[in-house]
């Protein structure tokens, strides 16, 4: 059963890898040139642009560490990896058995003597480890697009990636956990998403607004970025990692 979960995901895992690498790779090459050849250097050209980094915060955020090829790229691509990355776990959650029950296809597995609790257990690791090949696979990109460069990271681009991957995870408990009270997945799809947006766009914009600022601890955006290691001078925060396992657990329970 496992293995029929992960055959099914192949040409999504298969798209999200050759997307972000060509992504990262081009992506990479561009912002490299751009920090070489700005007149006054990478330090300039980064206090250049920060009013319109700061205008577009609601989109993207943190910005640190502009003048580095590494603080460049998680500002501008990782940050928005880390959202649709979000978006796909929510999505797998709340299709995860509500799919399954639209379209028959548990009647199959119910008719194995298959129970519904060990069902939804094998499929939910099996969009786990999807989700883990994705970020592992995004991070081994990111890491070719640096040495590409002329930046080399490896161990801090995978890190950052896997970060993620496990920081997102409490998203697809919520996708499942909204699924058992609505009448299909395209619903709990549609409501997760938008919890989703609104923790990500609240997260980006916390900290210019005092009163904000506690929401971004509910957000798994704000434990993601704890770790960013791909970062010239940042490190990892692996109790965040612990934590939003351990949230994802309990959602997933919850179900």
């Amino acid at each position: 059963m496992f293995a029929a979960a992960i055959r099914e995901r192949r040409a999504t895992i298969a798209a999200w890898l050759i997307g972000g690498t060509l992504a990262m790779y081009f992506e990479a090459l561009a912002i490299a040139a751009e920090l070489r050849d700005f007149p006054g250097g990478p330090e300039v050209l980064a206090k250049s642009i920060m009013p319109t980094i700061e205008a577009m915060r609601i989109i993207r955020w943190p910005a640190d560490r502009l003048d580095t090829l590494g603080g460049y790229l998680a500002y501008h691509n990782i940050t928005l990896f880390n959202y649709f990355l979000a978006l796909y776990a929510a999505l797998q959650g709340a299709r995860l058995i509500r799919r399954l029950e639209e379209t028959g296809d548990i009647e199959f597995y119910l008719s194995a003597k298959t129970t519904r609790a060990k069902l939804l257990t094998v499929r939910s690791i099996a969009d786990f480890a999807a989700q883990m090949a994705i970020s592992l696979g995004l991070g081994l990109a990111t890491a070719f697009a640096l040495q590409s460069s002329g930046e080399a990271n490896t161990s801090g681009a995978i890190i950052t990636f896997l970060a993620i991957g496990i920081c997102i995870s409490p998203v697809f408990g919520l996708g499942l956990l909204i699924s058992q009270f609505v009448k299909n997945s395209r619903t709990a799809a549609g409501a997760t998403t938008i919890i989703v947006t609104i923790l990500y766009v609240l997260n980006n914009i916390a900290e210019k607004y005092s009163w904000l600022e506690p929401i971004k601890y509910l957000s798994p955006f704000y434990y993601a970025n704890l770790s960013r290691p791909v970062i010239p001078g940042f490190s990892s925060n692996y109790t965040s990692w612990i934590v939003m396992s351990l949230v994802g657990v309990t959602l997933f329970q919850k179900d």
